[in-house]
């Protein structure tokens, strides 16, 4: 089988984007361990900020207190549970809940919350309170976790077990694309089929309908205003909130900025490109280009090696029992992309090339044993709704997947959630919301990006901070979401929260890659 793309969410980087499920370890294994749409060629307007209706009925979110016991959070910090209507036009039907955990903390006179927004869709953070607390509880400043509607802790959460289901019995194959594409398509048609008949409306599952979570959330904190982390999705969240409620974000960081007006499936030519420079980063590295010469070359030649020649490799499941997964070419490109997504995994990846052709393909039966458990890490019902109800507001069509085989692409298509969303029908949201953001009097705005970051490149960061007016801040050699992967940038962050106006970006020029392994 060709496995899905997946996303990275590790430690106090729970990052995710468009291109997966799976959670970050599946094709990080392979090779050992929302893919922006246009170039930015559409025009930029002056968005309205967006209203909510005044027609819907009145209604109270509700923050009743959780159960911290559950997560193992520590002393001192507080686990609530948000509540909130899932269709705001009928607050007495089904409620949404969704978990929080924040520091226990005494707001100075203007402070506001730091409300962390996780990346999927379809992710969570509330797991990774201790992550977050290390790095930022010191600051004194209250911080604020949740999970966001569908997924994570979040209940109703919209797994999609027929889907896991599906990938699992690939594992064992190299089936065409024609029968690959196939399965997944029934998998989806099945899973939205079942959430639809037990009563949850998929149309309420979208950004829009998160930020109005958002919203309620900094109501029920008692605050004026909210100072927002966002992380690979969860910036756009971000972007959708401050559109929405530009009066209420103090300050924004997005960490891997996913804005809506870029939302796009992965193109044979992105992906290209950002494999090329993963490769390229070696060439340029005197010591890299010494050590793995040719290495474009080796990882050609171990793609072409595993296409003729698919490579089964032993899986040992969380129950302990066996089964094989068969790995072709387009597999390990696929993982070289997505590798790319960790900044701690990308000084390996010339290693691990190396070791692949020398070894055949040994050293992934090291790694195999992640990837089941791996395959449910993310909701993949909130992951089609989100992606796909957003992508409509651009009203423009999206290629389906097609029974053409994609080629050197194919398992990136295949991971994709765009071209499946006939597979998945939901309301598109307001079309508002596909226009480039750009506000008079923005906030102070922070953005991080990764050099190598093959789902939200770097030129998309420094678009959106040029549109607000911004500071961006490029990690060298980083992958996805790599704002808390390297020193400098903590650094950073920590200097934003307390100084927004007017933080310290000394480090930043003085800032070196991680040598490669």
């Amino acid at each position: 089988m060709r496995l899905p793309a997946v996303t990275t969410s590790r430690g106090a980087r729970p990052s995710s984007a468009r291109l997966g499920w799976l959670g970050a370890t599946v094709l990080v294994a392979l090779i050992g361990g929302g893919c922006s749409g246009d170039d930015g060629a559409s025009s930029s307007t002056t968005a309205e900020p967006a209203t909510t209706t005044t027609t819907e009925p009145p209604y109270d979110p509700e923050l009743r207190d959780g159960d911290c016991a559950v997560l193992g959070v520590a002393d001192g910090l507080r686990c609530e549970v948000l509540v909130v209507p899932e269709d705001r036009s009928d607050p007495g039907g089904r409620q949404v809940e969704l978990p929080v955990v924040r520091t226990v903390e005494e707001r100075d006179e203007g402070e506001t919350p730091v409300v962390v927004l996780h990346g999927g869709p379809g992710g969570g953070v509330v797991e990774s309170w201790a992550s977050w607390t290390t790095v930022l509880d010191d600051l004194g400043r209250e911080l604020v976790l949740y999970d966001q509607r569908g997924g994570g802790r979040a209940r109703p959460r919209l797994d999609c077990p027929e889907h896991t289901a599906a990938l699992v019995a690939d594992l064992a194959t190299a089936d065409p694309w024609q029968e690959e594409h196939a399965a997944v398509a029934s998998a989806l048609d099945e899973c939205h089929q079942r959430l639809a008949a037990s009563g949850i409306d998929l149309d309420d599952y979208d950004t829009q309908a998160s930020s109005r979570d958002l919203e309620d959330l900094r109501r029920m904190l008692g605050a004026e205003q909210l100072t927002l982390v966002g992380s690979s999705y969860g910036t756009r969240l971000a972007l959708d909130y401050l559109r929405t409620y530009p009066d209420r974000v103090a300050a924004l960081i997005l960490d891997g900025a996913d804005p809506p007006d870029e939302l796009g499936p992965p193109t044979s030519a992105r992906a290209e490109e950002a494999v090329g420079r993963v490769l390229r980063a070696c060439e340029h590295d005197a010591d890299c280009a010494r050590r793995y010469p040719n290495l474009r070359a080796t990882f050609e030649r171990a793609t072409a090696s595993f296409d003729a020649s698919p490579r089964r490799i032993s899986v040992i499941g969380p129950d302990g029992a066996a089964s094989t997964m068969v790995v072709t070419g387009d597999d390990l490109f696929a993982g070289l992309y997505v590798a790319a997504y960790d900044s701690d995994v990308i000084p390996l990846i010339p290693s691990l090339i190396a070791a692949i052709e020398r070894d055949g393909g040994t050293i992934l039966n090291t790694f195999a044993s992640r990837v089941v458990p791996a395959l449910s890490a993310t909701a993949a019902g909130a992951y089609l709704s989100i992606d796909c109800a957003d992508a409509g507001a651009a009203r423009t069509p999206v290629e389906p997947a097609s029974a053409v085989d994609p080629g050197r692409v194919s398992t990136l298509a295949l991971a994709g959630s765009l071209p499946y969303c006939g597979h998945w029908p939901v309301e598109p949201v307001d079309e508002g919301f596909a226009a480039p953001l750009e506000l008079e009097d923005p906030p102070p705005v922070l953005v991080v990006s990764g050099e190598l970051d093959p789902i939200t490149p770097a030129e998309v960061g420094a678009r959106v901070a040029e549109r607000l007016d911004g500071h961006h801040v490029e990690v060298p050699r980083g992958g996805h979401a790599a704002m808390l992967a390297a020193p400098c940038t903590q650094q950073v962050l920590r200097s934003f929260l307390l100084e927004p106006d007017s933080p310290d970006l000394g480090c930043v020029g003085e800032m070196r890659p991680d040598p490669f392994a």
